[in-house]
């Protein structure tokens, strides 16, 4: 990790356990950014050795459905001193999450005296905004970016562990996200890594390239048209 980069992730850390610390006693939705998962969890770590209240923690399950819902029944009636909460990304319908929690908003304010820690990645951010804009408003926003390497690890990583599966499954049968191990949002994430790496000036080796544009094609298997054009890439 670059030190700038470092010292800044650390800054915005310091940051929101200031604000989980002033918004004790009452409700404040937080959404924490963070594309990368491994460095998502060193984050949460950090948190918990930091935060000397008490945190609670949730980790969503794909069927999710509801949020609110979900909360009230993971704490019972419990109320911590501040709750986050993980896997958004992998919701296999987090448009009817979001759309949810809209229609809840009122029932979060009432009901949670605590601050709440959405850790979500650039992709559910912007559905956050965009199905729910009068909740978006009431939020307040953290942004961690992923060092350069990490972003080229998860992007190696990830090919040489689909491609490896690939290679060892029956011949003509098609992995999905649940045979590959992987979150739902992994193609995205994919797209996103490489996105911010070009931002960056960062080109790919043409080995890992032709790599990453092999397992886009079969993470997008469902979608011909756009599996053909990584192919052909």
């Amino acid at each position: 990790m670059s030190s700038n980069l470092k010292v800044n992730n650390q800054k915005l850390l310091q940051k929101l356990l200031r604000g989980m610390e002033m918004s004790q006693g009452r409700f404040r939705l937080f959404l924490v950014c963070c594309n990368n998962l491994t460095q998502r969890q060193y984050l949460i770590q950090q948190l918990r050795e930091s935060f000397s209240r008490d945190l609670a923690e949730l980790e969503l399950d794909k069927s999710v459905a509801e949020l609110y819902a979900t909360i009230c029944q993971h704490l019972e009636a419990q109320q911590p001193n501040a709750l986050t909460v993980w896997g958004l990304e992998s919701v296999r319908n987090i448009d009817q999450l979001l759309v949810s929690m809209g229609l809840a908003r009122e029932e979060f304010r009432k009901n949670f005296h605590f601050p709440i820690l959405l850790w979500i990645n650039a992709e559910v951010s912007r559905k956050f905004i965009r199905l729910i804009p009068d909740f978006a408003s009431w939020t307040s926003v953290t942004v961690f970016e992923t060092p350069t390497q990490e972003l080229i690890d998860f992007i190696r990583q990830t090919s040489e562990n689909i491609y490896q599966k690939v290679l060892e499954s029956e011949a003509g049968i098609f992995l999905n996200y649940t045979d590959l191990g992987l979150p739902e949002s992994t193609y995205q994430d994919l797209l996103e890594a490489r996105q911010e790496l070009a931002n960056r000036g960062i080109t790919l080796e043409a080995e890992l390239e032709a790599s990453l544009e092999f397992v886009l094609g079969r993470l997008a298997d469902d979608f011909e048209e756009t599996a053909r054009d990584h192919y052909q890439q």
